[in-house]
């Protein structure tokens, strides 16, 4: 690739500042060995966070954690940065925003996965194959964890 591609390969992503940190964002995983799908680059015990992606590879955001998951539990906040206005109308975009618009909230694992709990109802789980599935167990996305 030639460096003006390179220069201004965020573009091909999205344009403005959520393109350039999903970029930023590819790049971090590919510096430490990671490719960009969730069953290579699964692993919930070394990371902060994940990237969430939409079933067709569209970014939608991520999911922060405080402590890593290498805890049982903690608390978590979800960041909506979408690349096209598709995702934000997938079902995980819709998930990801309303998430986002709860403030922090707690996570915790159970049976080997991540649930994030509210009132009772599990809103989001992240399964160990990097799936994301929402309340009624339904895969409606990704989970590409962010290296420490």
């Amino acid at each position: 690739m030639s460096l003006l591609r390179r220069k201004h390969a965020h573009r091909s992503i999205g344009q403005g500042p959520a393109g350039t940190l999903w970029y930023l964002m590819k790049r971090m995983l590919l510096a430490a060995g990671l490719v960009a799908t969730a069953a290579s680059a699964w692993s919930m015990d070394y990371t902060n966070g994940f990237a969430l992606t939409t079933p067709d590879g569209h970014h939608i955001g991520a999911m922060l954690a405080s402590p890593s998951f290498k805890a049982e539990k903690g608390d978590c906040v979800f960041l909506l940065i979408p690349v096209s206005p598709a995702a934000v109308s997938s079902r995980l975009g819709i998930l990801v925003s309303g998430l986002k618009g709860k403030g922090e909230l707690h996570w915790r694992k159970q049976n080997g996965a991540i649930v994030v709990p509210n009132d009772g109802a599990v809103l989001l789980t992240i399964l160990p194959s990097g799936e994301v599935a929402d309340t009624s167990g339904t895969i409606i996305g990704s989970a590409i964890a962010i290296p420490e």
